[in-house]
This record gives C-alpha cells, structure tokens and sequence, in this order.
C-alpha cells in the first residue's frame, strides 16, 4: 500500500493507453442516445451547474470539484469517440 501522496505520480499502463481509442468509441456510443443525452445532463447539472454557498467546507469543495473533474473526463472521451468514429 501507498502512503502519502506518491499514488499521484502514478500513470495508467500502457494497456490502457493502447485502449483508449475504443474506450472513447465506446463512451460515445453509450451517450449518443436519448438516455445518454439525459444522463449527460443529468450530471453535467449536478456538477457543473452547481453552486455551493460561501459556507461550504474545503471537503465539500473538493469533492465537488473531483465530480466536475469526472463529468469533464466523461465529455472529452465522448467528443474523442466522436472525432475518431468519424475518421
């Protein structure tokens, strides 16, 4: 097990390097549909259009923002799997 903060130095294997042209093809597949479009902003809303008040805590904030991180991954893999099916 890791301790501290050395987990953030480590980087996906390859393997998953060499898949992320299908994992985008497969992202966008999944939200080309109606229901994916409802869900994309279904979380898109419960991330990106929140707004937490001046009292939120620093936890509260970072969680949030870990969220939004998500919800941004999830739209670039979409618009990559988009891009590369129209290759």
């Amino acid at each position: 097990m890791k301790s501290g903060w050395s987990f953030l130095n480590d980087r996906p294997t390859d393997v998953i390097l060499d898949e992320m042209p299908s994992i985008a093809r497969a992202f966008a597949r999944c939200f080309r549909t109606n229901d994916g479009d409802k869900v994309l902003a279904y979380l898109q809303k419960m991330t990106k259009g929140r707004v937490l008040t001046a009292s939120a805590t620093d936890a509260e904030m970072r969680y949030l923002e870990g969220q939004r991180a998500l919800v941004t991954h999830i739209e670039t893999l979409i618009e990559r799997g988009r891009g590369s099916a129209l290759s």
